[in-house]
């Protein structure tokens, strides 16, 4: 019975945290939009599915909460579509886990780009800039049940792309977590508040089974929103873990290349041991583009 109301409670939840954010625009921003944990990026993204601290990122509070950890950090460094922007995504972030109920998280990420030199009307060169955006972010996450939790974070955000073009906006993110076994369903809805931020949505659902003692396969499904330029994405990934040590990971992203992210292949590896985990991927886009690394360590106890 309790299964059962846990269940309405998370769906409700989801249901709730879409409906409040229709009809939200938003421009400019990136670094939202873009993963920056290797781990979920080398299974296509989804790692609004995946419970627990591994590269712990500050705008899933709720997921971070189902972690059986006390406390861990996390960073993490790529290089972006390097023929297009050859921006470089650095973030680090942290967790507490309070009497396993009461969560709190701090995060900070830079996404730089690379350098534009402006001109006058005559086409004279003037000052070399290149594209600065940093965020920082702190979260509190509540551990209703074993099986349900839900988090509340607020991250800063400022950017600069040129000698007159800087802002900075503050956007509320909204996650929830159902896990009452070898299934998992999330929900996360970031940038709520202002409409300088993109804006997101996403719903995942995750399963995860061993089909021989000490291996693990899991499966994940998200479907994302950006509301600034109302399109929708698909990402489905598949990790393999042999002995809780060693994991490959796929999967296939499908979006818009127009809109943020486009459609790619996902690959990826990891190596996790004593609570320190090492993950890579690699992603792989149009020529046009370049093709994406991402690289995490993290620690947890």
């Amino acid at each position: 019975m309790t299964d059962m109301k846990s269940s309405r409670y998370i769906f409700l939840g989801c249901f709730l945290l879409w409906t409040s954010v229709c009809g939200i625009s938003a421009q400019s921003l990136d670094f939202s939009v873009v993963p920056v944990n290797a781990g979920w990026a080398a299974m296509a993204g989804t790692g609004v599915g995946i419970a627990g601290s591994d590269g712990t990122q500050w705008n899933r509070v709720a997921q971070v909460s189902m972690s059986e950890k006390t406390a861990g950090v996390s960073v993490s460094y790529g290089s972006w579509q390097p023929e297009l922007s050859d921006k470089h995504p650095i973030s680090a972030s942290a967790f507490f886990n309070l009497n396993q109920r009461f969560t709190f998280t701090l995060g900070t990420g830079i996404f730089n780009g690379k350098k534009v030199t402006f001109e006058d009307e005559q086409g004279n060169p003037l000052d070399t800039y290149g594209s600065k955006e940093s965020v920082f972010g702190a979260g509190f996450g509540y551990r209703i049940s074993n099986g349900l939790s839900v988090g509340l974070s607020v991250d800063y955000t400022s950017y600069q792309l040129g000698p007159d073009l800087s802002n900075s906006a503050v956007g509320i993110d909204l996650s929830a977590m159902y896990n009452p076994g070898n299934i998992c369903v999330g929900a996360l809805v970031s940038d709520l508040g202002s409409d300088e931020l993109p804006g997101r949505g996403a719903v995942s659902v995750s399963y995860e089974l061993m089909p021989a003692t000490d291996h693990k396969v899991a499966v994940q499904s998200e479907t994302g929103f950006v509301f600034s330029t109302k399109s929708i994405s698909e990402g489905l990934g598949l990790r393999y873990t042999a002995y809780d040590i060693v994991s490959a990971s796929a999967g296939y992203y499908l979006g818009n290349k127009e809109n943020y992210i486009p459609s790619h292949v996902s690959f990826g590896a990891g190596i996790h041991f004593m609570g320190l985990n090492a993950d890579c991927a690699y992603l792989l886009f149009d020529s046009d583009r370049g093709n994406s690394l991402l690289v995490t360590l993290s620690y947890s106890l």
